[in-house]
């Protein structure tokens, strides 16, 4: 059975993301109470809770077999599908205390704050085999169909670098709108796999084929 699904990460996505709060003061703040000069930490916990599944092709290939092989003559598709799963993660966030040298020569903040977590995740799919009969005259006897499942799971890693693109009209105006931007890279190592055996007609058994653990 050769899968050819492309991973569709972050379907559904929960997160819990502790960030500090902003400080600037304000008319308001100063109005109301004194400024707070607490020393906040500029890192947290971050801890991500999401669904997983595959994206499949959208046109199956139908199979033609001209010369009986093992009692079958007709057609077939390969029909691959996904299914829900879902994925778990905790790590740390964290705010640089100072910018580069860099970052003050261009007059931006080149990175907003920097993350990493592991994880695992959970991936589950199947296909389904439809099957027409013909017999030798060419005239259609039949049909049935077999499906077939799959899992599998990954433990990960990952470390990324934000730079927040924040909506406003000039430098100075306070918003909470804004883009985050991420570049990083990202480990998996598939720690578990199961499928279903084939149990028809060996003609339509294609060699399942998965992507290497690492």
């Amino acid at each position: 059975m050769k899968w050819t699904l492309v991973i569709a990460m972050l379907g559904c996505v929960l997160s819990a993301f502790a960030q500090p709060r902003d400080l600037t003061p304000t008319k308001k703040r100063q109005a109301f109470g004194k400024r707070d000069f607490r020393d906040l930490r500029s890192m947290g916990l971050q801890v991500q809770v999401g669904a997983t599944t595959f994206l499949t092709r959208s046109n199956n290939e139908q199979i033609d077999v001209t010369t009986p092989t093992d009692g079958f003559r007709g057609n077939y598709t390969h029909d691959p599908y996904g299914k829900l799963g879902a994925y778990a993660e905790i790590g740390l966030f964290h705010f640089p205390k100072n910018r580069s040298k860099l970052s003050l020569a261009l007059k931006t903040v080149l990175v907003s704050y920097y993350d990493w977590g592991i994880g695992f995740k959970y991936f589950r799919g199947g296909e389904e085999i439809n099957a027409n009969f013909i017999d030798a005259g060419g005239v259609t006897t039949g049909s049935d169909s077999q499906s077939f499942s799959f899992s599998n799971g990954n433990i990960y890693g990952r470390f990324s670098l934000h730079k927040n693109t924040h909506f406003k009209k000039n430098r100075h105006d306070k918003t909470n709108f804004f883009l985050d931007n991420s570049l990083g890279i990202n480990v998996d190592y598939r720690l578990l796999t199961n499928s279903d055996n084939y149990n028809w007609y060996n003609v339509m058994m294609a060699e399942q084929q998965y992507y290497k653990p690492l």
